[in-house]
């Protein structure tokens, strides 16, 4: 794995919430993600997984976070990862900070267009099983994330690392969902993570 890894800020137990925006430290910035659920999967006690977004953006400094620069990479889907479901461990080892809270009206076809792939079927936001996938960019993978698996997709996805032995294939959905993917761009930390390097950003 590559050295550079999140780095630790501090330890915290916080009470989840839909639109809670955190920051991580890596590569000497500050990114930031958000909370867009506490419950997916409801035979999962709600507040045990939680759906993550993680925009391409940073600031140098975590104070001078900009909820317009903010809102306006997750409008445009400039995103480093797809939907990623995780578990506290982030927060608790102290790689995730929350910050603030935002209103989420403003990501309703972002959320529409969601998708969580259980091998080759298909999920939304309320776990209804659905037979379109409106964006590849939006399709996660029913499963849990612990802190390391976290870690890494955020390496694949700003390109700090290449899976040139693919040892840990996390974006295997864009294999069982050939059907519904035929002839359309997979997004570039596909090939990041198979060491076919697409960097970005």
């Amino acid at each position: 794995m590559l050295e550079i890894v999140l780095n630790f800020i501090k330890k915290s137990r916080p009470k989840l919430k839909c639109g809670d925006v955190f920051y991580y430290h890596i590569d000497n910035k500050f990114y930031y993600g958000i909370v867009l659920l506490t419950q997916l999967d409801p035979s999962i006690s709600e507040g045990i997984d939680f759906t993550v977004l993680l925009p391409n953006y940073y600031e140098t400094n975590y104070t001078d976070f900009n909820v317009d620069r903010f809102k306006e990479k997750i409008i445009l889907r400039d995103i480093i990862a797809p939907p990623i479901i995780i578990n506290k461990r982030a927060w608790t080892q102290g790689y995730f900070c929350s910050y603030t809270n935002i209103n989420l009206s403003f990501m309703k076809d972002i959320l529409s267009d969601c998708r969580f792939a259980y091998f080759d079927e298909l999920y939304d936001v309320n776990y209804k099983i659905k037979d379109d996938l409106p964006d590849l960019k939006l399709v996660g993978k029913i499963g849990l994330f612990g802190y390391e698996g976290v870690q890494y997709l955020i390496q694949i996805g700003l390109g700090l690392y290449i899976d040139k032995e693919e040892i840990n294939f996390t974006y295997r959905q864009y294999r069982d969902l050939e059907k519904y993917i035929k002839g359309r761009e997979i997004p570039y930390w596909y090939y990041n993570a198979i060491g076919q390097a697409k960097i970005k950003p």
